[in-house]
């Protein structure tokens, strides 16, 4: 009869792959005990695993206060807060904004663009153009040999300034034609009711304020034109 030198070993591993699939019971090399010790301590297989155990550690607690220390202030600690925030500003760098682009002939801002403005590298940027300072020095120019050569006007040709000489003396009379009138302003009664007092006063009150801003225009003016032809009088000022 013939018979396989594999059959040994085919029967092995029949055997192995049954035990692998059994769900109930012990496996056979388990040392196997009487019904006496049916759950009973110590006699079950244990399957778990030892884990080490750690032992949490927790911060220190705080110490309770007695009686007497209740009542005592706590020491903060001095601290020149104008100091130290001179010095951070001090220290610290330039603050860089987003960067921020314009493509486009409206002026479109694109935020976080790749695209660098080239012409604000160039020489003449952020000035003004040659032609343009040529074309302001000629039409100054032109102007200039305008005035040049155009003759004075008639009413040019009649205006006089007055010294500072003249003025002073104009306006020392002012001042003083006022005080009289203030003088006489002051003699008026307390107390007036009749239309011809009434009169008097509001007039005199107009002389005064007058007076007063003649006087003040020449004192601001320094530079004063007068103009006086045939009966026609021109009255200009200027500051200077």
């Amino acid at each position: 009869m013939y018979r396989s030198k594999f059959s040994e070993k085919v029967r092995e591993d029949v055997k192995k792959v049954k035990d692998c699939h059994r769900t109930m019971g012990f496996p056979p090399d388990y040392p196997g005990k009487g019904p006496s010790y049916f759950l009973k301590k110590g006699t079950r297989l244990n399957l778990k695993q030892d884990v080490e155990k750690t032992k949490l550690v927790f911060p220190p607690k705080m110490k309770v206060p007695r009686r007497d220390e209740w009542t005592k202030p706590l020491v903060k600690p001095l601290q020149n807060f104008v100091y130290t925030n001179a010095i951070d500003v001090i220290r610290s760098g330039p603050k860089h904004g987003s960067r921020r682009v314009w493509d486009s002939s409206t002026g479109d801002q694109i935020h976080s663009c790749v695209i660098e403005p080239k012409f604000v590298f160039h020489k003449g940027f952020g000035k003004v153009p040659k032609y343009v300072n040529e074309f302001k020095t000629k039409q100054k120019a032109v102007k200039d040999n305008k005035e040049k050569n155009e003759e004075p006007t008639e009413y040019e040709s009649a205006y006089q300034i007055i010294s500072k000489e003249d003025r002073d003396k104009i306006i020392k009379g002012l001042k003083k034609i006022w005080e009289a009138k203030q003088e006489e302003f002051r003699l008026l009664p307390m107390v007036v009711e009749t239309p011809p007092q009434i009169k008097r006063k509001t007039q005199m009150e107009r002389d005064l304020d007058a007076l007063e801003k003649e006087i003040d225009k020449l004192e601001r003016n320094k530079i004063i034109y007068v103009y006086d032809e045939s009966g026609k009088k021109c009255y200009c000022h200027k500051n200077k």
